[in-house]
């Protein structure tokens, strides 16, 4: 569940929505593990499989996915932080740390290096520093 400019978002079968509620529905999408807002408004959901990201915008009701990367997807996808630059952060299982321009017209994800660590890294969290 997540809340945003005094709406509540969360996840269940659009049968079960409730009258007067909406449903942003994407067929063949497995589980949502995280939910982030963006700095224009847009919602990016991503989950299992790990081989997308979803933004949403809420306004107009487009739902787009984005690849990760063109191959190797990740198991799931584990958190997502959007960083003060409006930068997207993904950590994932079993493909690293990734990251992407939210300020572009075209979401573009790309691997992180890890220092001493593996490409294939299990990355459960992913935090801003201040």
């Amino acid at each position: 569940m997540s809340l945003d400019r005094g709406r509540t978002w969360a996840k269940a079968p659009a049968e079960a929505m409730p009258p007067g509620y909406k449903a942003c529905i994407r067929p063949n999408f497995g589980s949502f593990f995280a939910a982030k807002f963006g700095i224009d408004g847009t919602l990016y959901l991503a989950g299992v499989p790990g081989k997308e990201i979803l933004s949403y915008q809420p306004a107009s009701g487009e739902l787009k996915h984005h690849p990760l990367r063109d191959a190797d997807s990740a198991k799931r996808i584990f958190r997502l932080m959007m960083g003060r630059d409006a930068t997207l952060w993904v950590s994932t299982d079993g493909e690293g740390l990734f990251r992407a321009d939210t300020g572009l017209d075209t979401l573009r994800f790309s691997s992180v290096a890890l220092p001493l660590g593996d490409p294939k890294e299990f990355m459960s969290d992913v935090r801003e520093d201040a």
